[in-house]
């Protein structure tokens, strides 16, 4: 997984930067949540793979797509915020960094307790490995399709890239 990893932080943050000029950051982070989704999708498999040599090229590959989801969505996130607000930027920036703090340090409690829960009530251990897993990939795809209704910065319909409202006013008067 580590490789995958590496292989991905060493190249995905040159290969974002043209997709995110070519196609903008709705379609980096649609990407990047499709690379989670794919990960937490395929880590509960990988214990079928426990006794073949196939599991390090299945580890390569989650750690791959791990990485070019956290390259792809994070960047998307910021960037689409910050284009859509044009007051208190530094006050929105603090408050989504300490939402995804305090997200970040419940997922492991609710997750470990919903992995104990259904380790509790089911007979079969790969059920009660894979709930978490796929419990996010649930909410992965909720998160997919409420990126329907944003639209590339730029195109008509959008907000986004256009000048904030007060330097309009500024450049009206």
């Amino acid at each position: 997984r580590e490789r995958g990893e590496l292989v991905a932080l060493c190249v995905w943050p040159f290969v974002f930067v043209r997709l995110e000029r070519r196609h903008g950051p709705v379609a980096t982070l649609r990407i990047g949540q499709l690379a989670f989704a794919m990960v937490n999708a395929t880590m509960p498999l990988l214990v079928l793979l426990r006794d073949s040599p196939l599991l390090w090229v299945g580890l390569v590959a989650v750690g791959l797509c791990r990485g070019i989801g956290g390259n792809s969505s994070f960047p998307s996130l910021a960037i689409l915020l910050n284009s859509m607000l044009d007051q208190h930027l530094g006050a929105m920036n603090g408050f989504a960094a300490s939402v995804g703090s305090l997200v970040r340090a419940i997922a492991p409690v609710a997750c470990g307790s919903l992995f104990s829960a259904a380790s509790s009530i089911s007979e079969s251990p790969e059920v009660a490995q894979g709930l978490p897993f796929y419990l996010l990939v649930a909410l992965l795809l909720c998160g997919l399709g409420m990126t329907a209704g944003l639209s590339r910065p730029g195109q008509p319909g959008s907000e986004q890239g256009a000048a904030p409202a007060s330097a309009a006013r500024a450049v009206r008067t």
